[in-house]
C-alpha cells in the first residue's frame, strides 16, 4: 500500500532504524557513565577524607584544650619529659604545693624519648586528687579507667580502646606500629625531640629569630608555633609522623632557608593550626 508517496514498507524501516542505539552510541553512553562514575567516586572519597582530617584536628583541639583545663586548675603546663629532674621538681612545687616531700612522677613520663608521647595520657587523666600523693601508680596508664577506689583528675575523657601502654591514637591508628598523639611543651621546646622508628621528629618552629625563644633556653634563637602553650601533633591519614622542625613557610623560603619539614610532615594535623602542616605558608 502507498500512502503520500511511501510504501508501509519503507515506513516501517524507517521507524525501525530510529527506535534503537547504534554501537558507537552505546559506546558513548557508557563511557560517559563510567566517566561519571569516577568522579562521583572521587569525590566520596575526599569527602571522607576530609571528614577524618576534622574528626583529628577537633581531637587534637580538645586535648590542647584540656591542657588549658590542666594549666587553669594547676596554675602551669606540665614537662614533656625533657629538662631533667629539676625542671619536674620546679613543676611540681608550683602546681602541686601541698606534695609530700620528693613526690615527683616515674617512668616513662619523665624520659626524654617517651616523655612527649606518654604525657598526653599520664598528666589529662592520671593525677591524684590527693594533694598530698598526686602521683600514685593505682590508674597503670589506662587513661584513668583502671583506678578502681581512687579518684584522679579527668580533663579529657579518653575513647575505650584508644589508649595502649599509656599513649593515646588517632582513630584507625594501631597501636605500637603507627605513631601516637604528641606532646611537646614550650619552655623545653629547642631541646625536645621523640624518635620513632628510624626518624627523631622535633616540634614545629618558623625558622630563625632575632630574639631567642621565650623560655627555650640554650641560647636557641628559633620562632616556636605555639610560643607560651604547647603543641598537640598527629601524624595524619598517612600515619607517617616525619621529623617536625621548621615549617615549610613562604617567607623561609624567599629568605634561602635551607632548613624544611619532610614529605612525611605534610598531612600532619597540629592544634596550633587550622590548617595541615604542608599547606601553612605563613
Amino acid at each position: 500500500m502507498v500512502r503520500n508517496g511511501m510504501s508501509t514498507i519503507g515506513m516501517t524501516r524507517c521507524t525501525s532504524r530510529r527506535g534503537g542505539f547504534t554501537l558507537v552510541e552505546l559506546l558513548v553512553v557508557i563511557v560517559i557513565i563510567g566517566i561519571l562514575a569516577s568522579l562521583i567516586t572521587m569525590a566520596v572519597f575526599a569527602a571522607l577524607r576530609r571528614a577524618k582530617e576534622a574528626a583529628i584536628y577537633q581531637e587534637v583541639s580538645k586535648v590542647y584544650g584540656a591542657f588549658e583545663s590542666f594549666r587553669e586548675k594547676f596554675t602551669v603546663l606540665p614537662p614533656d619529659g625533657n629538662g631533667g629532674n629539676q625542671k619536674m621538681q620546679r613543676f611540681v612545687q608550683k602546681a602541686f604545693p601541698r606534695a609530700r616531700a620528693g613526690e615527683m612522677p616515674e617512668g616513662d613520663v619523665m624520659n626524654t624519648e617517651s616523655g612527649p608521647a606518654r604525657a598526653i595520657v599520664y598528666w589529662l587523666s592520671e593525677v591524684s586528687t590527693d594533694p598530698k600523693r598526686p602521683f600514685k601508680k593505682e590508674s597503670g596508664g589506662l587513661g584513668g579507667s583502671n583506678t578502681q577506689s581512687e579518684d584522679f583528675f579527668k580533663f579529657f575523657e579518653f575513647p575505650a580502646g584508644r589508649v595502649r601502654n599509656g599513649k593515646f591514637y588517632a582513630p584507625d591508628y594501631e597501636p605500637d606500629v603507627d605513631p601516637p598523639y604528641l606532646y611537646f611543651y614550650y619552655e623545653t621546646y629547642a631541646d625536645a625531640t621523640y624518635r620513632f622508628r628510624e626518624a627523631t621528629f622535633k616540634p614545629y618552629d618558623r625558622g630563625q629569630s632575632q630574639s631567642k625563644q621565650g623560655g627555650g633556653g640554650g641560647g636557641n634563637n628559633r620562632e616556636y608555633a605555639a610560643p607560651e602553650t604547647c603543641q598537640i601533633i598527629s601524624a595524619g591519614l598517612d600515619k607517617l609522623l616525619g621529623t617536625g622542625g621548621t615549617l615549610m613557610l613562604d617567607s623561609a623560603a624567599a629568605a634561602g632557608g635551607a632548613e624544611y619539614i619532610s614529605k612525611a610532615d605534610e598531612d600532619n594535623i597540629v592544634a596550633f593550626s587550622t590548617m595541615k602542616i604542608g599547606d601553612i605558608r605563613e
